[in-house]
């Protein structure tokens, strides 16, 4: 049986929601989920060396991700909470803009959250990296 949003931890539920707000390109919703003062290191951003800081950091990193791709699907698939972080174990298929080049990779993102808003969001293509950035806190 699924686990339901009235009987999950306050963190899955918060994700789940971003995620389909994400899903849905729903930006506004999306930065209701998140404080004023958040961060996210995501997987594809970092190759570029970069964290997104704050609301209009969130805005920048959405907006970069829908001009470089034209189909983004993330998917939640596992959660686990360890000391202040979630992790969750995920894909992410997308199909880039200019290239066509279609992608489909697991991914882990470590979440912290802070009066019920996500505070940091960081993505890793490794689960060992995600746990050790949990283990370390920091975010």
């Amino acid at each position: 049986m699924a686990e339901t949003d009235e009987d999950a931890p306050a963190g899955v539920v918060i994700v789940r929601r971003a995620f389909e707000r994400w899903a849905n390109k729903d930006l506004p919703g999306f930065l209701e989920l998140f404080d004023e003062a958040c961060e996210t290191r995501p997987h594809l951003g970092g190759l570029e060396g970069g964290a997104y800081r704050g609301h209009e950091g969130v805005r920048r990193w959405f907006n970069d991700v829908y001009s470089d791709w034209t189909e983004f699907c993330p998917e939640l698939r596992t959660f686990d909470e360890l000391g202040d972080s979630l992790l969750v174990e995920g894909r992410i298929r997308a199909r880039g803009r200019v290239s066509g080049v279609e992608l489909d990779t697991a991914i882990w993102w470590r979440c912290t959250f802070r009066d019920g808003r996500i505070l940091c969001m960081d993505a890793f293509r490794e689960p060992g990296d995600a746990h050790r950035a949990a283990k370390l806190g920091g975010g």
